[in-house]
């Protein structure tokens, strides 16, 4: 009866995730359209000497930032009205970390680096081009300053406030798995990239981790905080320097990062096998800290929670929309490829 219960529960929750996702993908487009708009008007006005550029795209990134914020700012909060009465877990924000953190920290990032770069070697072989924006932008002092704001700070807070703290938060007492998985599967759906689906995938299933182990949301934010740091730096240095130059040294730091990376795992692994081997109460806890109290042992078997991740009314809008929009953006770059030499030529 337990697990009845505890499977009635999962679909209950399941849903009002996934209809919480659905209205996030309609935010996306609603508010990216409205950021066209702005950087419309905004190269209006620097067209009519107006604004100058470096005021064009502080505004610019301004506005930008504020509507990444919310493409996951709503649906977290949607999800908390729609879930008025039910059970649901809050976005735990405890701030006390295990001492370990940077280790954690590095040990991710190192690991989320590693799958970007078999990512992109997975992308050469079957001929897949990601496409570039135009990066001309960066190369002032105020765009990149602008610039971290946008894709370092807005996606580190607001996704890890919802795919964390909300997605993975309700899915948690259903099994950390299940959890892992799920939100993970959801966070590579976000992007609507074929491309970085295993990136991303990857990148979700150890910030999903962090969260778990440091039993704060901060810790999550930090990693992913760093993560995309080190892309706008990746660009910095593309323009700062030459190509050949920036790639040694983007190529040295990763290889510092990934060393790191490992020895700060094998640090970790050393360090919870002794506390596990030890007799203090510690040994329960660990380096990676957190099995919540309140979970019940009854919880709903993998193989019936994952059939009702995927068979739910909500999650699979979602997924379907996910996938529709990531395949008609590859058929939108192949017919715009297609008919460039036309448009060139008017």
């Amino acid at each position: 009866m337990m697990v009845l219960n505890q499977e009635h529960a999962l679909k209950s929750t399941v849903n009002r995730l996934g209809w919480s996702l659905v209205v996030m993908l309609g935010v996306i487009s609603a508010m990216s359209s409205f950021n066209i708009l702005v950087i419309a008007f905004l190269d209006f006005l620097k067209s009519e000497n107006v604004l100058d550029y470096a005021q064009a795209t502080i505004i610019s990134a301004a506005v930008d930032t504020l509507c990444y914020l919310s493409y996951f700012m709503i649906p977290t909060w949607l999800f908390y009205v729609i879930s008025k009465n039910k059970p649901c877990e809050p976005i735990r924000f405890r701030v006390k970390f295990s001492k370990y953190l940077p280790l954690m920290i590095f040990s991710g990032l190192s690991l989320i680096l590693i799958a970007g770069r078999l990512n992109q070697w997975f992308e050469s072989l079957i001929g897949y081009e990601l496409p570039m924006e135009d990066a001309e932008q960066y190369m002032t002092d105020p765009a990149t300053v602008v610039m971290f704001m946008t894709v370092s700070l807005a996606p580190a807070f607001a996704e890890e406030l919802l795919f964390r703290g909300v997605v993975y938060g309700n899915l948690r007492p259903f099994g950390k798995t299940f959890a892992v998985l799920g939100s993970a599967l959801t966070f590579a759906l976000m992007h609507q990239n074929v491309g970085q689906f295993f990136y991303t995938m990857v990148a979700g299933v150890i910030l999903a981790l962090i969260y778990e182990v440091t039993g704060s949301i901060w810790g999550s934010i930090f990693l992913h905080l760093f993560n995309n740091l080190y892309a706008v730096l990746q660009t910095a240095v593309f323009f700062k320097y030459s190509e050949a130059t920036a790639t040694v040294i983007l190529a040295l730091v990763e290889s510092v990062l990934v060393l790191l990376g490992a020895v700060s795992t094998i640090m970790l692994i050393m360090i919870q096998k002794k506390v596990q081997n030890s007799s203090s109460d510690e040994k329960h806890l660990g380096v990676f800290a957190t099995e919540p109290h309140h979970l019940s042992a009854d919880r709903v078997p993998f193989e019936q929670a994952a059939a009702a991740f995927v068979k739910t009314k909500g999650m699979v809008v979602y997924m379907i929309l996910a996938v529709f929009s990531a395949f008609l953006a590859i058929v939108l770059a192949i017919i715009g490829s297609w008919m460039l030499p036309f448009w060139g030529g008017i």
